[in-house]
């Protein structure tokens, strides 16, 4: 009697098993087994969404190329684009990136800047509502609630996502407009007036889309980059473009720090401490150095422009060439976090960071799960974040691998301009230019995976969560 209780109790345990986790299949004796379904059968049943994604900003990329190779695109007097160089800026200008190897404010006609900064814009604008799409509409199909989207917007919804985008459209359109005004007032002090209007246009939107991308060339760049009111709202708009929308929206929706959401706490106190550290951190090394011929107020001032700069948007105000390997190090692995999770910025985000830091904290402390601000944050979200950062650190290195057989170049350096690109922030060493044909392939590349290699590797991951989960015997593994 006791048995035939005991094989009906898990017959239906495994009728529910079935029922509940369709990726899981059962085989003799209730044996499970993982999920065999074929590429092709899975890919018809479960759209992948992430490769759809990819592909819009390959073509964004191609799309650009193409207009840049025009004639029309580069100035008079100014030889041919080739095709590889085009594809270099174009790629540079989707992802945000900002790398240059044709000097933009020289190469380039009016209509040639016009197309990179629409590519800027597009890809900054696209990126930010293409993410909010995918995990927010798509979440309940695919398994994609993201704290890091669904809890700053508390929503899941289609007409929440419009309602997302009307507000993000809305936020670009207030900041970029209040960077214009700030920069035309400055800049009609400092050029022609004929030049004023175009160059307000071109920094505010590069600045709060975190691309770096400059026309300013010579005598009036060096004007530019030390004067206090440009590197100030240069900051202000990076800082901005860097925090994402769903943060601002959240912060202007509630106002006090106890209303935010988990989200929105993250994003700003690790925004803020991240900042202080590089500020800080760069100031003490440079001091001395890059940093010597200035005053005092003009190295706080350059210190706290370049914290902001390097960790997503790539301006330079001072010659990285002369950077000590202290603060290239230092600059490298704020350019490897990066900007806040839903912004234009690349890196493995400062959500992921954070995550990874409290993980950290907690394993020291001897909790058995991630805090912060008094909430818990989802294994799974831990998971992502460690896997984010192991695969990031592949796509960094494996650039390296392949210049250091191409280029001829000093190995930091080559180091340096592959986190660079991964980051899609835009500093250089000075190198970029002297890249070969194929070394220009390869960070352009390295720019392109970078800009969406993160959100892509959280959807793909993310999509076949269900399909792949299979229950094991646990054993212990030593790690020390």
């Amino acid at each position: 009697m006791v048995k035939e209780k005991v094989r009906k109790g898990f017959r239906s345990s495994t009728r529910t098993l079935k029922r509940s986790s369709p990726g899981i299949r059962t085989g003799p004796l209730g044996k499970k087994l993982a999920s065999e379904t074929p590429l092709s059968q899975y890919v018809s049943k479960n759209p992948p969404f992430f490769v759809i994604f990819l592909v819009v900003f390959a073509i964004m990329v191609l799309v650009g190329a193409s207009l840049l190779c025009l004639p029309q695109a580069r100035a008079p007097g100014q030889p041919p684009t080739a095709f590889h160089d085009a594809l270099f800026t174009a790629a540079s200008g989707v992802s945000c990136t900002g790398l240059v190897v044709l000097d933009t404010s020289v190469h380039w006609s009016f209509f040639g800047q016009a197309v990179i900064l629409a590519l800027v814009q597009l890809g900054g604008l696209a990126f930010m509502l293409t993410s909010a799409f995918l995990l927010i509409v798509l979440g309940k199909r695919v398994g994609l609630l993201d704290f890091r989207f669904s809890d700053a917007m508390d929503a899941s919804s289609r007409p929440a996502c419009i309602k997302f985008a009307l507000q993000t459209i809305a936020l670009i359109i207030l900041f970029e407009g209040l960077g214009f005004l700030l920069l035309y007032n400055r800049f009609s002090t400092l050029l022609p007036a004929e030049n004023s209007l175009w160059n307000a246009v071109f920094h505010s939107i590069s600045a709060f889309n975190n691309a770096g991308f400059s026309i300013l060339s010579g005598h009036n760049a060096e004007v530019f980059f030390h004067d206090d009111f440009m590197l100030l709202t240069l900051s202000a708009l990076i800082i901005l473009g860097g925090i994402s929308a769903p943060v601002l929206i959240n912060v202007l929706a509630n106002g006090r720090w106890g209303s935010l959401n988990i989200n929105s706490k993250i994003a700003l106190s690790f925004t803020l401490g991240l900042l202080i550290v590089g500020t800080v951190g760069i100031l003490a090394m440079e001091y001395g150095n890059s940093l010597g011929p200035l005053s005092v107020t003009q190295k706080i001032m350059h210190s706290f422009f370049y914290s902001a700069s390097s960790r997503t948007a790539g301006f330079s105000s001072l010659n990285l060439g002369v950077f000590g390997f202290h603060s290239l190090v230092l600059v490298m692995i704020l350019m490897f976090i990066g900007g806040v999770a839903g912004s234009t910025t690349g890196g493995i985000k400062v959500n992921s960071f954070a995550i990874l830091l409290l993980t950290m904290r907690s394993y020291i402390m001897g909790y058995s799960h991630v805090h912060a601000f008094g909430k818990q944050i989802p294994e799974e979200r831990v998971h992502e974040a460690i896997t984010v950062f192991a695969l990031s650190i592949m796509v960094i290195c494996f650039p390296v691998l392949i210049l250091a057989f191409t280029e001829n170049l000093p190995k930091l350096d080559l180091l340096f301009e592959s986190t660079s690109a991964f980051g899609t922030v835009g500093l250089s060493t000075g190198i970029t230019s002297s890249l070969t044909v194929a070394g220009r392939l390869v960070i352009a590349a390295a720019m392109f995976i970078g800009k969406l290699a993160p959100l892509t590797i959280v959807l793909a991951i993310s999509e076949r969560r269900r399909s792949k989960e299979v229950f094991q015997p646990e054993e212990k593994v030593r790690v020390a």
